[in-house]
């Protein structure tokens, strides 16, 4: 379980403590475009709308990037999407001609008391052999298309502390830290 607290409010972080939740290894990054909007280069990257039949692939892509097989999470993605198209995405890039890259988001109304609709990516993944290509620019460029059109200027997202190159890129398009706290609590 997880939840994410503004660092000033001590009551619920003093709450939150008292149950159980711990700081978790991720930060909350935050993007308001129209304070950092996004300029990147032109890059020859196809980027679609990922189909039933591409979930192999981009659960390939996935293992590729992060070392895991995450099968079952990309297929509720997928589900979620099915299920709400106007509130979620999941992208395919492709350059060269192949599978180089995803990108699943969605946009989030209320969640964590924060009062405004906003985007928030849930995964990203670029294959290795596509990295530093600007897939994922191509990605992002693409869904901020999507988010002009729905009027959402802000975006979020949670990275690992120690995730630099991640990092690095959310950087370069515009992320900043929050002012949150991520919390959890894990059942042991």
């Amino acid at each position: 379980i997880d939840t994410l607290v503004d660092w000033d409010r001590f009551d619920l972080l003093a709450f939150f403590k008292s149950v159980g939740f711990r700081p978790s290894r991720d930060v909350d990054l935050a993007w308001d475009v129209a304070r950092y909007p996004f300029a990147s280069r032109d890059v020859p990257v196809a980027v679609r709308d990922a189909q039933h039949a591409d979930l192999e692939v981009v659960t390939a892509l996935d293992r590729d990037a992060l070392g895991e097989a995450r099968a079952e999470y990309l297929s509720a993605k997928w589900q979620a999407v099915q299920a709400n198209p106007e509130q979620n995405r999941f992208l395919l890039a492709e350059l060269q001609g192949e599978p180089a890259g995803y990108l699943v988001a969605g946009l989030y109304h209320g969640e964590f008391g924060i009062p405004y609709t906003r985007g928030v990516i849930d995964s990203i993944g670029v294959s290795t052999r596509f990295q530093h290509q600007g897939v994922a620019s191509g990605l992002l460029q693409h869904l901020l298309v999507w988010l002009h059109e729905r009027g959402v200027t802000q975006m979020e997202t949670l990275c690992r502390w120690n995730d630099w190159e991640l990092l690095r890129f959310f950087e370069y398009a515009g992320f900043r830290p929050s002012a949150r706290i991520n919390l959890e609590w894990r059942f042991e």
